[in-house]
Parts: C-alpha cells; sequence; structure tokens
C-alpha cells in the first residue's frame, strides 16, 4: 500500500508541470479581437439613423462569423447611442490592453469631415449627433490619423481601422438615400473557415481605411446602410464562402471598385482609400490585379438551384454585377446578384435565365464556374479564373480555350 501510495505521489509530481505548462500554452495562444464600435445611432435624420444601425448590424453579423471559423473570440467596446461621445471613445482607447496576437478592429460611422488647413488625408471623425459650429468640432471632433496612432501603440498582432464617413469640409452636406441602386445583399450559405484564418490568423501588420478621399461625400441609405459598409461586407462575405483565396488587399481593391460602380449607377462620385502593411505567413497563390475585372459581390449556389427553370422571363428585378461576353457569337449575358445569369430577349421584352454562378470543380485553377453560359440547351461548364477570363475545356485539343471575360 505505501509503495501504490509513493508511486501516485511520483506520477502527480511529474504530470503537474505537464499540465501548467499547457494550461499557460493555452492561454497565451488565446487571440482576442478587440471590436471598438463606434455610431450615430441616434442621429436625427432618419435614413442616416436607420442607415447606420443597419451597417453597425451588418458587421456585428459579420464579426460573430470571423469568432466561429477561426479560434478569435470577440470583445465588443460599443459606443452607440449616448455613449457616442469622444471622451468615451478616448477612455476606451487608453483602456484596451492587447496581447501580441490579438486584433483590433476599429469602425466608425457617422459624420465626418476636414479642416480646411488638414494636411493628412483621413477624415476627422464628429463624436456626436449635431455639428453647432466650429468650435463644436474642436470639442467633440478626433482624426482617424489619431486614433490609428494610438492603437498601433497597443502592439496587436493585427490592427483594422475603417471608417465610413464624409471626407470634405463642413459646408458641404452629407448625401443620403432612400432608395439606391446597385445595392445588393444576401445570405450565404457556403463559409470557408481557411478564408477567415486568412485574413484573421496568418496576417499580422496594420490597416486603415474611409470610405472617401478628401473633399468628398459618403452615401448611406435607410435600406441597407452605408455604400462603403455593404460593399466592404459583401465583399468579405465572397471571399470567405465562395473564393479560394482570401487577403486584404483583394478584399479592400474589390470594396472600392465595387463601391465606386454604386455611386456612379446613383450619381455620384465617391472614392475610397485605404492603406495596407500587411505581412502574411504563407501564401500558394501568386498576386493579382482586380482593375476592371469583376468576381461578384455574392456568394454561389453549391448546387443547380432548386427554382431553376431555364425558360421562365426573368421579371423581378434585380442588380446585374457583371457582363457576362463570350466571344463565340459574341454573345452577351448579366450576372445577377443572386447569382442567375440571365439575357434579354427583345420579343418578350424580358430577361431570360439561362444559368447561374456554382462553387468551382477545379479550386485551383478557377474561383467559380458558369453552367449554360451559352444557351439553355447545353450543359456546358465554363471557368472563371482569377484574373476574369472564362475557359472553356476543349475536349479534341484537350486543352483549356479562352472564350470569354467577365466584365464589372
Amino acid at each position: 500500500m505505501k509503495n501504490k501510495n509513493n508511486l501516485l505521489k511520483w506520477l502527480v509530481l511529474l504530470i503537474s508541470p505537464i499540465l501548467i505548462v499547457l494550461l499557460i500554452s493555452n492561454q497565451t495562444s488565446a487571440q482576442t479581437l478587440h471590436c471598438i464600435i463606434a455610431g450615430a445611432t441616434n442621429e436625427q435624420n432618419s435614413v442616416i439613423r436607420e442607415g447606420t444601425r443597419l451597417s453597425i448590424n451588418a458587421l456585428m453579423n459579420e464579426i460573430e462569423a470571423i469568432e466561429k471559423y477561426t479560434s478569435v473570440r470577440r470583445k465588443v467596446y460599443e459606443l452607440t447611442g449616448a455613449n457616442f461621445k469622444k471622451e468615451h471613445l478616448q477612455k476606451t482607447l487608453r483602456d484596451i490592453n492587447c496581447d501580441e496576437n490579438d486584433v483590433i478592429l476599429f469602425y466608425y460611422n457617422g459624420h465626418g469631415f476636414r479642416y480646411r488647413d488638414q494636411s493628412d488625408k483621413w477624415p476627422t471623425l464628429f463624436m456626436g449627433y449635431h455639428i453647432e459650429g466650429f468650435d463644436d468640432t474642436y470639442l467633440r471632433g478626433i482624426s482617424l490619423n489619431e486614433i490609428a496612432n494610438e492603437l498601433k501603440s497597443k502592439d496587436a498582432r493585427l490592427t483594422i481601422l475603417i471608417a465610413d464617413c464624409c471626407n470634405g469640409e463642413l459646408s458641404v452636406s452629407s448625401p443620403f438615400d432612400i432608395e439606391v441602386n446597385g445595392i445588393a445583399s444576401l445570405s450565404f450559405s457556403v463559409r470557408n473557415s481557411e478564408r477567415f484564418k486568412e485574413l484573421y490568423e496568418q496576417s499580422s501588420g496594420f490597416i486603415i481605411a474611409s470610405s472617401s478621399e478628401p473633399g468628398q461625400t459618403s452615401g448611406i441609405s435607410n435600406r441597407y446602410g452605408g455604400y462603403f459598409t455593404n460593399s466592404f461586407l459583401e465583399i468579405h462575405k465572397e471571399l470567405t464562402s465562395i473564393s479560394n483565396y482570401a487577403d486584404w488587399n483583394d478584399l479592400l481593391e474589390k470594396t472600392k471598385e465595387r463601391t465606386i460602380s454604386v455611386t456612379k449607377l446613383n450619381y455620384r462620385k465617391q472614392t475610397p482609400q485605404f492603406q495596407i502593411e500587411i505581412i502574411k505567413r504563407s501564401t500558394s497563390h501568386p498576386s493579382r490585379n482586380w482593375q476592371d475585372i469583376i468576381t461578384t459581390n455574392n456568394g454561389a449556389f453549391t448546387n443547380q438551384p432548386n427554382n431553376f427553370v431555364s425558360n421562365n422571363p426573368y421579371r423581378i428585378h434585380k442588380f446585374p454585377v457583371a457582363r457576362v461576353v463570350m466571344f463565340k457569337n459574341n454573345e452577351v449575358f448579366f450576372l445577377m446578384s443572386d447569382n442567375y445569369i440571365v439575357k434579354y430577349d427583345p420579343f418578350y421584352g424580358s430577361m431570360f435565365i439561362i444559368g447561374y454562378r456554382a462553387l468551382t470543380l477545379q479550386p485551383q485553377t478557377f474561383q467559380w464556374d458558369l453552367i449554360n453560359p451559352v444557351n439553355s440547351f447545353h450543359t456546358n461548364v465554363f471557368g472563371v479564373d482569377y484574373w476574369g477570363k472564362i475557359w472553356e475545356w476543349n475536349i479534341y485539343r484537350m486543352r483549356w480555350d479562352y472564350v470569354g471575360v467577365v466584365y464589372y
């Protein structure tokens, strides 16, 4: 019995240090996503108020997805409603403590402006609901650049700042719309944890972005939120669902292009700006230039849609996110915001569904596939590569032929 007790004591002494090491290792590997969310949710103007709330709610849903598909755990600091004040923001910034593996996400949606003698390109954020004069801007304004410097000092692994606000002088009013063209927000049933990890676990550095360049205003809608925020979140969903690769440069380049296109449809000019200083742990994909290329802003069907009927008139208004141009017979189709591919029939005066976008069968080569993009009697599958080119397999020559392009 004595020998048995000695053996148990020896095992406890042996195992205890191992357990302590494992516990410490587990604690140090834990990552926190510090989410500082500042928004003018009590704004007097109902369109801006509802648009701001929609933007924040949509962002929070995506933050939940980040937590779900990564090892990062969220910690939210919400500065909305009565807490939308400069002193609350400054205290929050001071009090944040970060480990070296943490991520900081700062998001602002509200009034933005710039002083006439302001030299940097980033907007000044107004932590309040009504600007009563220049004296008020000094009391309640805080520059995005100042916030960036404060957050950089926290030494987090990854720091992200996003501001959806105007970037012009105070005399310029903030544009807003009840109805807008070109914005679509869809649900995504397919999300890929590897894509989330590429963005939030395998990236280190600093990112800062604002919705408009100096001298410009930023649009917002009470149906879809800020133009820039909506574009950012839809591209974020695409890259973490249908795409085979995700990085911050692609995300912000495509967000910029989509915002520019949406604002043009609404007779405005708004050009987002951003700065990226990112080091990525590993990458097996070449860098890509998304200028003048479309990979769309929405998710994909994993299989043929249940309600797919190739000869039904497409009478429901949907936003065409791309033109699919096939070189054969110079045929032009439209990729819609719900992933259907349609063609205009002048005889009926309406669009007909002839195909749909699907997850690619060859992710090493293509980012997504087009099913039936020629006519409803063919079952051809065309692959769209990372540069927007459309390819078809030539069974006679045993090679891929370049047969079309997808234009934004």
